[in-house]
């Protein structure tokens, strides 16, 4: 049960005593194949090498005298690189991918198959974190998503990200999250991105947060060069011309623009009377059918008559004082105009498109 080479005697006496010798050299060898009975390898994230551990079986005499491992799947010879019986652990520097594994015993048998592994789960690469920009003006109580609003992130790798942490810098390292919300001042914020390897990097900016500030109308903006204003949509008035009942045209932008004094609907005869002038008629008297004026240049005598109900011409409705109507339009007259209501002020554009602005209220 020794492998080696071996001299065995033979001798033989007999009755009488005469002895007899023989010799004969054996050789003890080792033709049993060695096997690979187990291989495995740890499946978590690391950003170096990972171990191979190996275990063989040989039921022959020399015992396992090496191990091969090998990105192929080709069978090694007795002068390959084979690794000493000793160690059953192999660092494997040479990244993820498919390994294949031999035995080797004493005598040389190499272990008819192999067993295969996958190796998994490296990523030599660090995330990647960069600042959107090297500083930022909020208002307080503004959104505040730290790490997806002012930080670009990637795994840069296949790794998976673990965990981000942001501390405020300015603030003796607070640590501030996605619903955190920063107070009035200046803030340094620097966000740390940690791979399931653990590999790490960083990055930070400045956040200013200023007061809040308001509107009663219109949207709370940020304008760089007018700080915190408020934007709302301009007025618009819209104007056509008429024609009124009497014939004469007017501008409205809806109102009653055609008015009117009153008008005497019904006159009264009171008397014949002296009346010196032109015959006229006002609102309450009239004085016609005058007579010649005399020779000497007296008042001559003229029919009064004094008003008893006085209205509206036809086509018009009573105002009180005078008299009103809405004419008809005129058409292709009608425009509309757009303007900023007092104490607003131009913002951009113009016509149905334009924008007034104020400054926000703190």
């Amino acid at each position: 049960n020794k492998l080696g080479t071996y001299t065995v005697t033979y001798k033989v006496t007999d009755k009488a005593g005469n002895t007899a010798t023989s010799s004969r050299t054996v050789n003890v060898v080792d033709n049993i194949l060695p096997t690979v009975t187990g291989v495995s390898v740890p499946t978590n994230w690391t950003s170096g090498n990972k171990t191979i551990t190996v275990t063989g079986s040989d039921t022959g005499l020399s015992g396992i005298a090496g191990y091969f491992i090998s990105t192929s799947s080709t069978k090694p010879t007795t002068g390959s690189a084979w690794t000493a019986s000793t160690s059953t652990i192999w660092t494997v520097s040479r990244g993820a991918g498919t390994y294949y594994i031999w035995v080797k015993d004493g005598a040389g048998n190499i272990s008819s198959t192999y067993k295969s592994v996958t190796v998994t789960n490296i990523d030599a690469n660090a995330p990647t974190v960069t600042a959107k920009g090297s500083s930022y003006t909020i208002i307080e109580a503004d959104s505040n998503a730290i790490s997806s609003t002012y930080f670009n992130i990637s795994t840069n790798g296949t790794a998976p990200i673990s965990s981000t942490t942001c501390v405020d810098t300015s603030n003796g390292n607070a640590t501030v999250t996605n619903t955190s919300t920063l107070a009035v001042g200046s803030h340094v914020i620097r966000c740390t991105v940690t791979k399931a390897t653990g590999l790490s990097a960083n990055a930070q900016t400045t956040i200013v947060v200023n007061p809040a500030y308001t509107c009663s109308t219109g949207t709370l903006t940020h304008d760089a060069s007018k700080g915190w204003i408020c934007v709302r949509s301009a007025n618009s008035s819209t104007s056509w011309s008429v024609r009124c009942p009497n014939g004469s045209t007017c501008g409205t932008t809806g109102s009653a623009c055609c008015r009117t004094s009153k008008v005497c609907t019904s006159w009264i005869f009171y008397d014949r009377v002296s009346f010196c002038g032109t015959p006229t008629t006002t609102l309450t008297h009239k004085y016609t059918n005058c007579e010649p004026m005399p020779p000497t240049g007296n008042c001559r005598p003229c029919d009064g008559y004094y008003c008893g109900n006085t209205g509206c011409p036809s086509g018009y409705s009573s105002g009180g004082s005078d008299c009103y109507s809405f004419g008809t339009e005129i058409s292709g007259t009608r425009s509309t105009s757009y303007h900023c209501p007092s104490g607003w002020s131009s913002y951009t554009g113009s016509g149905s498109s334009l924008k007034c602005y104020q400054s926000a209220s703190q």
